[in-house]
């Protein structure tokens, strides 16, 4: 399977269109066929966390006051 990437719904899709597409990436999502790369950095790592995810470390940044 290759990557994806959602950037968005058209403005111009329909409401049943719309709730289509959710409900398929939640089935997707559901069955484990989405992988999400993340990180979690503590809380207070937020500053660095803006700075990174401005140059798109391609991975999700998780701020935890707990990691």
């Amino acid at each position: 399977m290759k990557p994806h990437e959602i950037l968005g719904v058209s403005p111009r899709a329909s409401k049943a269109e719309i709730t289509a597409a959710y409900r398929t990436l939640a089935e997707h999502a559901a069955a484990g066929r989405i992988k999400v790369e993340y990180e979690n950095l503590p809380l207070e790592a937020a500053p660095d966390a803006w700075a990174r995810q401005k140059s798109s470390p391609h991975r999700k940044l998780v701020l935890s006051p707990r990691s």
